[in-house]
């Protein structure tokens, strides 16, 4: 259940890949966000694009993001992410319903930090989500420039790789990460 009063982070689909559009108008608001953004060839030129179409995150409080998306028609293209919750009713009979979606913030800042080093040819946006969000080993790596970055071991194109997934949203994996820079984690401690 949503604390409707927290700030959280809110993956978003933007409709009709407005999501640039849609980045402007939250900044001109002072409302923090965010796009995943990767380097490609568009014409011949090397352009810096959305890498995941129709997708921005938007840092603030449900409250506030409802209210945004009722009031203001430049913000109707947002749909929110939902996800399927199940939870125990009054005679302790399960039921499903339907919950918007958010990134604990933790996770965000770990997400958003490896793309930020999208440039770096080790890091790259993975297409094949139910990969990513496979079970693996949880680790932290250690030292170099993704030191302090959490996310769950995989062999990618025969390397060792770490892959900081979001809730089957995005995924990203970071390459070529030498063994003695990943510190193995409990799950109490990821």
């Amino acid at each position: 259940m949503i604390n409707k009063d927290e700030v959280l982070w809110y993956p978003m689909r933007v409709t009709y890949s407005r999501e640039i559009k849609m980045k402007e108008s939250l900044d001109k608001l002072g409302i923090e966000n965010f796009i995943p953004m990767k380097y490609e060839i568009v014409d011949n030129q090397r352009q810096y694009v959305p890498a995941i179409k129709n997708l921005i995150f938007i840092h603030t409080d449900y409250t506030t993001l409802s209210k945004l998306k009722r009031e203001n028609k430049d913000f109707h293209p947002l749909r929110y992410y939902m996800h399927n919750v199940t939870e125990k009713d009054v005679n302790d009979k399960p039921y499903t319903h339907r919950e918007v979606m958010f990134i604990p913030n933790r996770e965000m800042d770990n997400f958003i930090r490896v793309s930020l080093k999208c440039a770096d040819e080790r890091v790259e946006y993975i297409k094949n989500l139910h990969f990513a969000c496979k079970p693996g080993a949880k680790v932290l790596i250690s030292d170099g420039p993704f030191a302090g970055i959490k996310g769950t071991v995989k062999h990618v194109r025969k390397n060792l790789s770490v892959v900081v997934a979001l809730k089957g949203i995005a995924a990203l994996v970071v390459t070529q990460i030498p063994k003695k820079s990943l510190v193995y984690l409990t799950d109490d401690e990821y």
